[in-house]
Formats: C-alpha cells, structure tokens, sequence
C-alpha cells in the first residue's frame, strides 16, 4: 500500500480539545492516516466537542480506505498534532448538523456542499489520550 502523499506531520503532540471552535479560523487542516503516515491536507469542521473530516470521494480516496482500515488517525493545526480516532457517521441527524457547518465555515452553496455526498468522519479522543 506504500503511502506518503505528504508523510508523517510534524508537530508537538498535544492534548485533545474539550471545544474545537478554534479550528474554525483554520481552513486547512493535516489528516495523517495509516501505518505508513499517509497525510492528506482537508477541510475539517467543529461541531460542539467533536471535528470532523469529510473525504468527497467517498470510498474512493485512499485515506478514507486507510480509516477504514485502521481507524486511528492524527490531526494536525497549526503546529499541534492530535492522536485520534475516526468513525464514519451514518447518522442523518449528524450529517445534517455537520453539512450545515461546512456551508457556513466555507461558504458554499448547500446544494454544491460536497458533504452531502461525502464519506465524513468523526474524530475522538483516543483512549488515553
């Protein structure tokens, strides 16, 4: 499967947050994925306690695969890299609340949010951490 897109983030390892709202100044965020520290750069999102990442190939990209695999993820802003891991949300309450948040951090059209056909991801604390 060998990986890399953008390899293993660097960064201080940091406590997971109780409140993401600080992300929402972030467009950009690193996801790291996989044994082999495959990185990908994404948009992400806060809603309440919880992040969350949306793959807009779905199934199709190779991260989305890797989460499927292995599910423990890390989360790169600014220079603080967070040890998580990911859960695919089927929920459509959730999805709801999660395309809604999309639309107003990015400012796209909820017809044109990418989510709505989207793979998105919740990211949690992992145990320990």
């Amino acid at each position: 499967m060998g990986g890399r897109a953008g390899g293993a983030r660097r960064g201080t390892v940091s406590r997971v947050p109780d409140d993401w709202g600080f992300s929402d100044a972030v467009d950009t965020v690193q996801l790291e994925t996989g044994a082999d520290a495959y990185s990908v750069n994404v948009w992400g999102v806060a809603v309440g306690p919880h992040f969350y990442v949306a793959s807009s190939r779905g199934g199709g990209s190779r991260w989305a695969q890797h989460i499927v695999q292995t599910p423990v993820v890390r989360l790169r802003i600014d220079d603080a890299v967070y040890p998580l891991r990911a859960s695919r949300v089927e929920d459509e309450a959730e999805l709801a609340t999660v395309t809604a948040a999309y639309v107003r951090k990015y400012e796209v059209e909820q017809g044109e949010n990418f989510v709505t056909t989207a793979w998105v991801f919740r990211l949690d604390a992992r145990e320990g951490s």
